[in-house]
Order: structure tokens, then sequence, then C-alpha cells
């Protein structure tokens, strides 16, 4: 999903507050790529995955990779 076609969802479903929304996302993630599943699951990560390697399959933030990689490890 890029992030004009979820902006064009936003829009359709709430309006003006979509603006207000879109500019929080812009805001937060400065240029990554947002990861939203077509289906609410848990990323695979496996044993030898390293937050950079799931950075690159799933183009998540540095952050994000880094706190999936945390949550699998507990």
């Amino acid at each position: 999903m890029t992030f004009a076609e979820l902006a064009e969802i936003l829009h359709r479903e709430l309006g003006a507050d979509a603006d207000r929304v879109l500019t929080l996302i812009c805001h937060e993630c400065a240029g990554e790529s947002l990861y939203i599943p077509r289906r609410a699951r848990r990323p695979e990560i496996l044993p030898h995955d390293t937050p950079q390697t799931l950075q690159a399959r799933y183009q998540v933030s540095r952050a994000t990779a880094y706190s999936w990689v945390n949550n699998w490890r507990r």
C-alpha cells in the first residue's frame, strides 16, 4: 500500500480529520515507508534475523525493526 492510497482511504472515511492524521503520520515517519499488513498478523521473524534484515524485508523504520527483534527475543 502506498501513502497516496492510504491518504485516499483516510480522506474518504474521516473527511476533514484526515489531514490532521496524515500530517501526524508524515511527521512521525519522516520519509520512512509504512508497514501496513493486509491481514492483522505478526511479521515472520527468524532466529538469525537482525534489525537490518527486517528493515530491508518489510521496509519499516529502524526503530520498528529493533523493537520487533527485541520483542521476539523475549
